[in-house]
C-alpha cells in the first residue's frame, strides 16, 4: 500500500508526549538538505521500480541510491507493510529520496510534519514540501495543501484556493479531492451552494467504494439534496459505508432506520 493512501493524509494527527522526536535522533543537517533541495528545485528524473520487482530487489535499489526505491521503502516502514512499522526509519528513507528531489518523498515528508506523525507538527515545512510537489503534479500534495487551505494550517483560511488544489488532485482520480470538492458545493465554500454539484462529487468519491463519500451520497438520498429523495438508496449506501468501518454511517443508520 503506498503512502499517499493512508489515511492520515487527510486527518492532522495532534502530537502527544509519547511522540518520538525524530529532529532529536538523527543530524539537522539530513532536514537542511531536503530545504535546501526544494528551494533549489531539485527535480529526480524518476527510474521507476517496477511492480514485478521482488522485494529484495527494491531493498537493493534503495540501498543504492535510487530515490524511487528508497521512497518504496519509506513506504513500506510506515505503513507496516511487509516490515514492523517504523516511523523513524521510515522518515530516513524519504529524506534519503527527497535530497535528491524525488516529488513523492517531499509529498510523504509533507504528510509527517502535517500530521506530526514521527516528527514534530510543522505547518511551515509541511506547506513548503506539500507546494513544491503539488506544482509538480502530484496527486496527494495537492490533496493535502488543499487540507491546509481550508482549515488554515499554517496558511490563510482560503476555501478558492482549497477547492483549486482539490480540484487537480480530483481530475487525477483522488477520491478524498472529490469528497471534498462536493463538502465546498453542499456547504457553499468557495462555490455557490450547489446541491446537484454536491451530489456529483460524492458520487465520483462513492464509486471509488470511499465510505466518507458514500455517508454523504447517503445524506443526499435521505434529504434529496440535488437528487429525488430515496430511502432505499440511502440504506444501502450507509450500510455499505458501515460495514467499511464509517462511524458516521454506523450512527445514522441506528438513527434513522432502527
Amino acid at each position: 500500500m503506498e503512502l499517499e493512501r493512508i489515511n492520515f493524509d487527510n486527518n492532522s494527527n495532534p502530537i502527544n508526549n509519547s511522540s518520538p522526536n525524530y529532529l532529536n535522533q538523527v543530524p539537522n543537517n539530513g532536514f537542511n538538505d531536503v530545504m535546501n533541495s526544494v528551494e533549489k528545485d531539485i527535480q529526480y528524473n524518476p527510474q521507476p521500480v517496477y511492480a514485478n520487482s521482488d522485494a529484495d530487489d527494491m531493498w537493493a535499489l534503495a540501498e543504492k541510491g535510487n530515490p524511487d526505491a528508497q521512497n518504496k521503502v519509506g513506504t513500506c516502514y510506515v505503513s507496516g507493510y511487509g516490515v514492523p512499522q517504523s516511523y523513524l526509519k521510515g522518515i530516513d528513507w524519504f529524506i534519503k529520496a527527497a535530497v535528491q528531489g524525488h516529488t513523492g518523498a517531499f509529498a510523504n515528508l509533507g504528510v509527517c510534519f502535517l500530521s506530526g506523525l514521527g516528527i514534530p507538527q510543522n505547518y511551515k515545512n509541511a506547506f513548503k514540501l506539500l507546494k513544491k510537489s503539488a506544482e509538480r503534479g502530484y496527486t496527494l500534495a495537492q490533496y493535502n495543501l488543499g487540507v491546509m487551505y481550508e482549515n488554515g494550517y499554517g496558511v490563510d483560511k482560503n476555501y478558492s484556493i482549497a477547492l483549486y488544489w482539490y480540484a487537480l488532485a480530483a481530475k487525477q482520480g483522488d477520491a478524498m479531492a472529490q469528497n471534498n470538492i462536493g463538502n465546498c458545493f453542499m456547504y457553499g465554500n468557495g462555490e455557490k451552494q450547489d446541491y446537484a454539484s454536491a451530489f456529483y462529487w460524492y458520487s465520483e468519491a462513492a464509486k471509488q467504494n470511499l465510505p466518507l463519500a458514500q455517508y454523504n451520497l447517503a445524506i443526499c438520498y435521505m434529504n434529496g439534496y440535488g437528487v429525488q429523495s430515496n430511502r432505499n438508496t440511502a440504506l444501502k449506501l450507509l450500510t455499505t459505508a458501515s460495514h467499511a468501518g464509517s462511524a458516521e454511517a454506523t450512527n445514522a443508520l441506528n438513527s434513522f432506520f432502527k
